[in-house]
């Protein structure tokens, strides 16, 4: 019995040696603005019902996480949820650390952020490019409304210097840096930035952060450079509509002469006029053989669905919920994902803005 009770103190011992110890982020903090309510916690690109709720109460919360790995996550308060505009989003790395933070609905810019060593670094690099960002969707909107086409030249040449300005000091920062903050950028500028540079960025990385989401799924980008291009046969997907049914593209292609794969997400500041630029091309011809397929990853369905009532959108949408299947497919060889394709499945155009949309539809269908 002696021996027994030796035998089984020895094996729980090394079992929970064996065990490897569990990475909890311990958040905490205060709503500067609000009393009662719940923030939502997830990471970019994941499942829209990937996320977690985190309640407050008299302005305050506490929730804990696992971690495998300090990882880029994205707060935003419920009752924006559902808003007319921009969702309020609080990004910030998490960390196996206690990390505090006070957030303001009401100006989203007005948040601290305490505990952690990448917060500080990519708190100062975020806020910097903020105001850059705020500049370069209101020039987009005013840029979709104008008709006259010196006013769109000028316009289009600001946004492109303010572009040039963002994407090179983010790539300044991932040229000189070898950490997780400099994966993550490669990671989500690895759809505006040209390959050669992404593959440059990728080779240093990987052998240091060899299991992380930032590598390996900018690895599989990579990977798929040669998909959808003009001229090839398009990649077919099956999505939600609005009634939750499951949609193959192809189903929609081979009805139509021409149909355009719209790309387009509530979150992005410059959708409504982007939307609103293709009302009236999609009323004019419609009943020509166009139909456009508007595909969203948003990562909430009702807030989808304002945005398509908002912008009263006819055509058909469908929900790509994780942007892991048609979006990431189409973006792989075109900053702007957009594409035309014919009634047999062939891509006959990439990269147009709704101007060249409607010049092409004139060339095919008038």
């Amino acid at each position: 019995m002696k021996h027994l009770l030796l035998i089984i103190t020895v094996l729980n011992i090394m079992f929970s040696c064996t065990q490897k110890k569990e990475n909890i982020c311990k958040l905490s903090g205060e709503i500067l603005d609000r009393k009662n309510g719940n923030l939502f916690l997830y990471q970019p690109e994941s499942s829209q019902f990937d996320k977690d709720t985190i309640p407050f109460k008299d302005g305050k919360f506490e929730f804990s996480l696992p971690i495998k790995s300090p990882e880029l996550y994205i707060l935003w308060f419920e009752e924006d949820e559902n808003d007319d505009g921009n969702p309020v989003l609080i990004n910030i790395f998490l960390e196996n650390t206690e990390i505090q933070l006070k957030l303001s609905m009401d100006n989203p810019l007005k948040y601290e952020i305490s505990g952690g060593n990448l917060n500080p670094i990519y708190l100062d690099f975020f806020k910097e490019h903020m105001a850059i960002q705020i500049e370069s969707y209101s020039l987009y909107n005013k840029y979709l409304q104008t008709t006259d086409s010196d006013i769109k030249n000028n316009i289009r040449t600001k946004i492109d210097s303010i572009t040039a300005i963002y994407l090179q000091s983010g790539e300044d920062y991932m040229n000189s840096n070898n950490d997780i903050l400099s994966a993550f950028y490669m990671w989500s500028a690895r759809k505006v930035i040209e390959k050669d540079s992404i593959i440059k960025l990728l080779n240093k990385h990987e052998p240091i952060f060899p299991t992380s989401r930032y590598v390996f799924e900018t690895r599989a980008f990579i990977d798929g450079f040669e998909k959808n291009k003009k001229g090839q046969q398009f990649t077919d997907f099956e999505l939600l509509n609005t009634e939750s049914e499951s949609i193959k593209l192809s189903d929609i292609v081979k009805k139509n002469k021409v149909t355009q794969l719209l790309f387009w997400s509530s979150k992005c500041g410059s959708t409504d006029g982007k939307l609103k630029a293709f009302n009236p091309i999609y009323s004019e011809y419609k009943d020509e053989g166009y139909e456009i397929i508007g595909i969203s990853d948003d990562f909430d369905i009702n807030r989808w669905k304002n945005a398509i009532k908002r912008n009263e959108t006819n055509w058909t949408n469908l929900l790509d919920v994780d942007s892991k299947n048609a979006i990431d497919e189409f973006y792989h060889s075109a900053i702007n994902g957009d594409a035309l394709i014919d009634q047999n499945g062939k891509i006959i155009a990439r990269k147009l803005n709704s101007s060249q949309v409607k010049e092409t539809l004139d060339e095919l269908l008038k």
